[in-house]
């Protein structure tokens, strides 16, 4: 099943590549909020449309996170030029899907969450661009449904990363 998996997801990325380009990345996260918490992502950006996501996770010893982001982003503008690269600024609209899983308490705490993003941030294209190398914090907020409803703490995840465009 996994290779099955790995196969479609493959032959799509493949089969509609000569669409549009698409920027596959890996990024670091820090999380500020009630506490700090670094974990790591996956990123993909599709070049023809302002749509960004990622799929993050982290494991402490006891917490496990998970989340997926989807973000839009409004503007992407060159501010100004290094060494004849565009250093653009970046600024959008994005949401949040969040599951944390918390063994510390007695038993197992389970905790999924929805919210709102507002990614800020700024990116460069290097080598003819198929590097981007980029930086962001998203302000985010939202609301958790289980055990009981009630807001979750704002908190600004920062992420520095790297993409790659095929």
């Amino acid at each position: 099943m996994k290779k099955l998996s790995l196969l479609i997801i493959t032959s799509i990325f493949v089969g509609t590549s000569s669409l549009f380009s698409l920027g596959l990345g890996i990024q670091g996260n820090i999380n500020a909020g009630e506490f700090f918490a670094p974990g790591v992502a996956l990123s993909l950006k599709l070049d023809s449309v302002p749509f960004y996501f990622a799929f993050n996770w982290q494991f402490e010893e006891e917490v496990k996170n998970f989340s997926l982001t989807s973000d839009y982003w409004a503007l992407n503008k060159t501010m100004l030029y290094v060494n004849n690269q565009p250093l653009n600024l970046f600024f959008g609209l994005g949401a949040y899907c969040n599951v944390t899983i918390d063994q510390s308490q007695n038993g197992d705490y389970f905790q999924p969450s929805l919210g709102l993003r507002i990614p800020v941030g700024i990116n460069m294209y290097i080598l003819d661009r198929v590097l981007e190398p980029f930086i962001q914090v998203a302000p985010s907020f939202g609301i958790h449904f289980i055990p009981s409803l009630g807001a979750d703490t704002v908190y600004w995840p920062l992420s520095v990363g790297i993409r790659m465009w095929l």
